[in-house]
Order: C-alpha cells, then sequence, then structure tokens
C-alpha cells in the first residue's frame, strides 16, 4: 500500500491532532468528505471515519480505493435537494 495519498482532484484539508497522548495527522477532501488519518510514527495513511476524540479506521478494501480513486467531487452522504 502506498503511503501517499492520490491528489486525484482532491481538495485536502490537513490537520494534526493529539488523542490520549498519540499524535496523528488528519486529512480530508473538502469535496467528498473523505477522511485519511495517520500516526506520527507511520508512513501509511488509511481511509477512516472521525468520531468524537477517535478514529476508526475502514477496511482494507475502501482503503485501497479510497487511496487510489480520483475524487469523486460529492460526498456519498449528500442528498439530493
Amino acid at each position: 500500500m502506498e503511503s501517499k495519498l492520490s491528489t486525484k482532484g482532491h481538495l485536502w484539508s490537513e490537520h494534526e491532532l493529539e488523542i490520549a497522548g498519540q499524535n496523528y495527522f488528519y486529512r480530508c477532501c473538502s469535496l467528498c468528505g473523505r477522511n485519511f488519518v495517520r500516526m506520527a510514527e507511520e508512513e501509511r495513511w488509511r481511509a477512516a471515519t472521525i468520531g468524537l476524540a477517535r478514529f476508526t479506521l475502514l477496511d482494507e478494501i475502501t482503503d485501497a480505493a479510497w487511496s487510489s480513486e480520483k475524487c469523486p467531487g460529492t460526498s456519498s452522504n449528500s442528498r439530493p435537494v
């Protein structure tokens, strides 16, 4: 798995956080809402969901797809009006 995230149309917002003494780097695409996280001592970015004071890593299939796909441009949680 590559340690770098695709830039394929994504517009990344980047943050550094500390949760329970662990440092994390967090990226969110402001277009599609996909979230990625990596622990400070690791190189690999992982697809994740974000909760209150925690990250939940997603399954390997989703992680591989999100890491390599072009940005869909909208969130899968978006609903048409």
